[in-house]
């Protein structure tokens, strides 16, 4: 019996080009619309604790789901995990009596932020991150 593979893995021999190229686009899909749904839950949890006046959010955990998907699958997780972290903040931002266009720039900005954190640890520490050493959870 063969041991399952992440969708984002690149799968090998044995296996119809037709199954492959089924998993590669289902993989990406599926992980997209998984941090979509992840993030639009941490979003709407922050907008529902915003300050008065100011109308500040005092955390925003979505950014740890984006930023750690990053992290944990690497470069190619780019693209599905920017287009949930984008298409989920818009959503939250509309459900939370936020205009379309400041969604977008909201958006724009959250999936610039986990892109530039994740690239930063890729580049600090290599592609083989792991929280093993005090140097990593520092970093």
């Amino acid at each position: 019996m063969k041991p399952m593979q992440s969708p984002l893995q690149h799968t090998q021999g044995g296996t119809s080009s037709g199954h492959r190229a089924w998993s590669a686009l289902i993989g990406p899909i599926g992980l997209a619309m998984a941090v979509g749904v992840a993030y639009f839950l941490g979003a709407r949890l922050s907008l529902a604790l915003l300050t008065k006046p100011d109308g500040v959010a005092v955390f925003w955990p979505a950014a740890g789901i984006a930023s750690g998907t990053l992290i944990a699958l690497g470069p190619r997780a780019r693209l599905p995990v920017v287009l949930g972290v984008v298409a989920a903040t818009i959503v939250a931002n509309i459900l939370g009596d936020r205009n379309f266009a400041a969604g977008v720039v909201f958006a724009l900005c959250n999936a610039g932020e986990a892109l530039l954190v994740a690239g930063l640890i890729q580049r600090t520490f290599g592609r083989e991150f792991r929280l093993e050493s005090l140097r990593s959870v520092v970093g």
